[in-house]
């Protein structure tokens, strides 16, 4: 975007129960180094077969990303929520980053 200069980006975790909490410290890892790189606004999604319902959470440009104290999961995976979440709220993201082990709907 020319005319703010920042980048909407939305960034999907993959919650389910093939991922583990080493892989989702991994995965906000290279969110914060990304988001280091690029000026961007972040909405932070974590999703198994539904969206959890404390998120999503939006961190601005200058502030570091760390994952929230609580976030829920476990369960079996399918990318449709997050999909569906932008869709009904029309919203436009610049980029959208899934980061999962691809074992899912």
């Amino acid at each position: 975007r020319l005319h703010s200069g920042e980048v909407e980006l939305h960034v999907a975790l993959d919650t389910s129960g093939s991922i583990g909490d080493d892989e989702l410290r991994q995965f906000a890892a290279e969110v914060d180094a990304l988001k280091g790189q690029i000026r961007a606004r972040l909405t932070l999604h974590a999703c198994d077969a539904r969206l959890d319902a404390r998120g999503p959470w939006i961190y601005q440009a200058w502030e570091p990303v760390t994952l929230p104290q609580e976030i829920g999961g476990g369960g079996g995976t399918s990318f449709v929520p997050v999909f569906e979440w932008i869709a009904q709220r029309h919203a436009r993201p610049d980029l959208l980053l899934y980061f999962t082990d691809a074992e899912g709907d």
